[in-house]
């Protein structure tokens, strides 16, 4: 194996993973507020962040949603040579999945804009749930449109090892109705 030698459990190198994704990981955990948190990691694509997501944190039930069946295909089989029991792969449209199950915390890493993250799976979010997008530059325009979808959001740079590019975290959960501002008509509607 090219002269490297790495401690194994279950078939992954766990210490690799938690040393390279320590930083979001801690992220993550912060927002995570269940003993047993449900995470849903929609347009997962290959399986990230969701794979990572599963592997540093055990107790978490982590689903990867993606419309491309050959991607969920493939973390279905990352899951499976992993030893992967808390990760699941779901071939399906975000908007087409139907609740039960409530999410804890919904992830997105390269999906769409934050309002149409948050107009197709609001309705998979439990209860003082929250999303976490990570964005390249804070996203000052997505903001403001999702922002009139009655969602708060907080924004945190955040260092990628390797890169310099900028990177935001976005987390994002919704308003009380009563703080909700109503819909504002188009133009045309009047």
């Amino acid at each position: 194996s090219g002269g490297c030698e790495t401690r194994r459990r279950g078939g992954v190198d766990r210490g690799l993973v938690r040393s390279g994704f320590r930083g979001g990981a801690a992220r993550l955990r912060s927002q995570l507020r269940s003993e047993k948190p449900r995470i849903l990691d929609v347009g997962s694509g290959a399986g990230l962040p969701g794979v990572v997501v599963a592997i540093v944190e055990p107790h978490a039930t982590v689903v990867c949603v993606d419309c491309v069946g050959k991607k969920s295909a493939f973390v279905t089989h990352v899951a499976a040579s992993l030893g992967l029991g808390n990760l699941t792969a779901r071939h399906a449209r975000v908007e087409d999945m139907r609740p039960p199950p409530a999410y804890d915390v919904i992830v997105s890493r390269a999906y769409a804009t934050l309002a149409a993250i948050v107009s197709s799976t609001r309705h998979l979010l439990g209860p003082r749930g929250e999303w976490l997008a990570l964005k390249g530059k804070s996203p000052t325009q997505e903001i403001a449109e999702a922002s009139r979808l009655g969602v708060a959001f907080t924004v945190r740079q955040v260092r990628v090892p390797g890169s310099s590019a900028e990177r935001c975290l976005l987390t994002a959960s919704d308003l009380p109705e009563s703080e909700r501002s109503p819909p504002t008509s188009s133009p045309s509607a009047q």
